[in-house]
């Protein structure tokens, strides 16, 4: 906090305007790590839930996708 006490309203002004910059930046790549976060613990989650499954309700898994398909995004909602 000292670093601000000797500036001037103009230099804290620009100081400000410089940190409010840095703090989106870090705000967008923060989203993105979340993104990539939140994709590979659902696709840990769906690892762990099919390796606990028995082989018959795999293949009941298996026969289901092969007969229903999979819903796209729009109809199936974002993950």
């Amino acid at each position: 906090m000292a670093k601000f006490d000797n500036m001037t309203i103009a230099q804290l002004e620009g100081e400000m305007a410089k940190l409010r910059t840095k703090k989106a930046a870090l705000q967008e790549q923060l989203r993105e790590a979340h993104i990539v976060y939140d994709k590979m613990r659902a696709t840990q989650a769906a690892r762990e839930k099919i390796t606990a499954m028995s082989d018959e309700e795999r293949a009941a898994l298996v026969q289901a996708i092969k007969t229903e398909g999979i819903q796209s995004t729009e109809e199936f909602g974002a993950l």
